[in-house]
């Protein structure tokens, strides 16, 4: 009997790991998994435990995430919303139900102090003082109003709804970054760091301890193994968030003082201690190409500042002078920079554990696992051409990761003694009855004689195949032997899929990486023009049906095409930036885009113009279809829409579709299977048969 061929609806079916956690024992495994109810139009996330070869689930609500260990092994710690608000819940592995560890705040992230009496969490809260007031010539009133907005959370459940819908919630903003996309409007609150102290008695309330104070956001932060020094990234001197930059401070927990560790001139990520507490490792960079410069793996030897503090002193910060970039001669980024669909992994890509520091390292397109010592001696621990590994945990008795091919989706493995086990296996029933296409690494040359890398899906069968281009987003992501349901639903229907990865994608350098920085549709456009020519000569494509399709940088990339070249049949843009011009200040990253696009309005508005789809646009002969999400904060709609009616004024073929509620990535199960329903109508329409 034959395989079945892939449809829209299969990729409801598809279920995905989130995040694990190995005991530290290392018999167990505590993982999430994430699949889809259709009836309820939501994606749900239950809790698993692996022991002794099997897997069963341990919570039911479909709301439950990050579990952790606690350092004896014997309870989980975990958020939930099961109770309309983000709060962490405790679960006894001996049995019983998971037990609500209540805060007045709700809970962003969480970790376990390695006492395993407490845990630390971060929250936002709402830090003006007294007599602080919106801005000048505000209404008496407003900071009152305000305040009592953003602790809404704090009131009862059943508390007037009329009153409730009357409530006057105009927002006030002042600051330069006031909303995040997929979060919406940041509001005046910050992150703080708070300790929650288990009470021996589980019935008894926890104690909630605040650490950090004053009206800061404090960020990425972790604890060292004596639980006694806190690293937090923050940057003290910037309210606004102007700066890019960050800092390391340091907070005493014994006795309560902050220190700032560590001045640095550029973004700071993940710190992570060694067990031995002389060492702070982190994700950053300094800046040297701007907002597109390469994150790498940081080593600050930062014993003597601990001895100096111990002993009274307040030491000096330390600056880059100290901090030693371990993957300078390597020149490739720290993480896991691949696009995958669907995805939910949020395993870690920097820990430590012994003398080692483990960590993720992505080179040409490929994600693996790497280690480094004190010394800076690295060694290689899982890297493969035809995989990729997107996350990890580890600890003295052993290692998990998970990890997924162009032709499987993420599955959880342990690794012991140079052996692989493979723990879950939460697709093997459903692959095994589909066609499933392995993708083929290409590489070839662009126009002026730059390598180009990407990857072909090609369908069964002989013949002529239609092509489907596919333009990742970023520009900085890149594609990789990742699962990628949209490839595998076009190559079953007899697409040749092709994703290429154009100057402007990280993994392979810095100077690929950020040579297109000002210069967007130039290089990059060659690239991806090249590779389509790479693929025709190889053979059996049709060249009359040539497609494309984009997503945010993609998106761009895919309205530039037609202003650029008629050779596409059809093409569909999604999130897309048509007009670098206007959409100054509309995004929640303004500053990345300044340096992306090469300027200011004020400073060379011709310069934006000129690189932008909307001043081309006469050129285009191809019909469109624009797909934008209507909250999107990233590229906001008004991008779709200057293209979609400048396009309708010239009498050019075109469609918009909307979708209402979603930011710049689609969330609602309806309506990812309405895109992927109206990509697959939209090319099969236009496809020569």
């Amino acid at each position: 009997m034959g395989k079945k061929p892939w449809k829209v609806n299969d990729f409801f079916s598809l279920k995905c790991p989130g995040s694990f956690e190995l005991s530290p024992d290392g018999k167990k495994v505590v993982f999430t998994v994430q699949s889809v109810d259709r009836e309820e139009d939501k994606t749900k996330t239950r809790i698993f435990l692996w022991e002794k070869g099997e897997s069963r689930p341990i919570t039911f609500s479909g709301k439950d995430r990050s579990p952790a260990f606690s350092p004896d092994g014997k309870k989980i710690a975990f958020l939930s919303d099961r109770n309309d608000r983000p709060q962490l819940f405790l679960m006894f592995l001996e049995g019983g139900e998971p037990v609500h560890l209540e805060t007045a705040q709700d809970v962003n992230s969480f970790f376990w102090h390695p006492d395993g009496k407490s845990i630390i969490f971060s929250a936002n809260e709402f830090c003006k003082e007294e007599n602080w007031q919106p801005y000048p010539g505000s209404p008496p009133e407003d900071s009152k109003r305000i305040k009592q907005i953003e602790e809404s959370h704090l009131q009862e459940k059943d508390k007037d709804k009329e009153k409730e819908k009357k409530e006057n919630k105009v927002k006030v903003i002042n600051t330069f970054k006031y909303r995040f996309d997929g979060i919406g409007y940041l509001g005046h609150k910050v992150q703080q760091i708070y300790q929650l102290i288990l009470p021996e008695d589980p019935e008894k309330k926890p104690e909630v301890k605040k650490i950090t104070r004053g009206d800061f956001s404090h960020e990425d932060h972790a604890i060292d193994s004596s639980g006694r020094f806190l690293a937090i990234v923050a940057n003290y001197d910037d309210p606004e968030g102007l700066d890019p930059k960050k800092d390391i401070l340091l907070w005493d927990t014994k006795k309560e003082e902050v220190y700032t560790l560590y001045r640095g001139p550029g973004p700071v990520f993940k710190p992570c201690w060694s067990t031995c507490g002389n060492y702070l490792y982190f994700a950053g960079n300094d800046l040297k190409e701007g907002l597109s410069t390469t994150n790498h793996l940081w080593q600050l030897e930062v014993g003597g500042f601990l001895e100096r503090i111990k002993s009274g002193e307040k030491p000096q910060p330390l600056g880059k002078g100290q901090a030693r970039n371990l993957l300078a001669e390597i020149d490739r980024p720290v993480g896991a920079y691949v696009q995958s669909e669907p995805r939910a992994g949020k395993g870690e890509f920097i820990f430590s554990v012994e003398e080692w520091i483990y960590f993720l390292l992505t080179d040409n397109g490929v994600p693996g696992l790497f280690r480094v010592n004190s010394c800076g001696e690295m060694e290689k621990v899982l890297f493969e051409r035809n995989r990729v590994v997107t996350g990890f945990h580890v600890n003295s008795q052993g290692l998990i990761f998970a990890s997924a091919t162009g032709h499987q989706l993420d599955e959880i493995y342990r690794l012991q003694g140079g052996k692989e086990e493979k723990l879950t296996d939460l697709n093997g029933a459903f692959f095994e009855e589909r066609e499933v296409f392995k993708p083929e690494e290409i590489n070839y040359k662009s126009k002026d004689g730059e390598e180009i890398q990407g990857w072909v899906y090609y369908p069964s069968g002989g013949g002529q195949h239609p092509l489907l281009l596919f333009i990742h987003g970023g520009p900085h992501g890149a594609y990789g032997p990742s699962f990628m349901f949209r490839a595998q639903l076009f190559a079953s229907m007899g697409y040749a899929v092709f994703l290429p990865n154009p100057r402007g994608s990280e993994t392979y350098g810095q100077a690929f990486a950020s040579c297109i920085d000002g210069d967007w549709g130039n290089l990059d456009y060659e690239d991806v023009m090249a590779g389509v020519d790479a693929v025709v000569a190889r053979g059996n494509i049709d060249e009359g049906n040539i497609f494309a399709h984009g997503w945010s940088y993609g998106g761009y990339m895919a309205c530039w095409l037609p202003t650029q070249t008629d050779r596409f049949k059809a093409i569909c843009a999604g999130a897309s930036v048509s007009n670098m011009l206007s959409g100054y200040g509309t995004s929640d990253i303004t500053l990345s885009d300044e340096w992306e696009y090469g300027s200011q309005p004020w400073e060379d508005p011709l310069h934006l113009m000129k690189q932008s789809p909307l001043a081309h646009v006469k050129n285009v002969k191809t019909p469109m279809l624009l797909m934008h999400g209507e909250n999107d904060m990233r590229c906001p709609p008004g991008q779709s829409e200057e293209f979609f009616i400048a396009l309708k004024r010239l009498g050019k073929e075109v469609t918009m579709i909307r979708y209402p509620g979603e930011f710049h990535g689609l969330r609602q199960p309806k309506h990812r299977e309405d895109l992927f329903n109206r990509l697959v109508a939209w090319f099969e329409y236009y496809r020569e048969k």
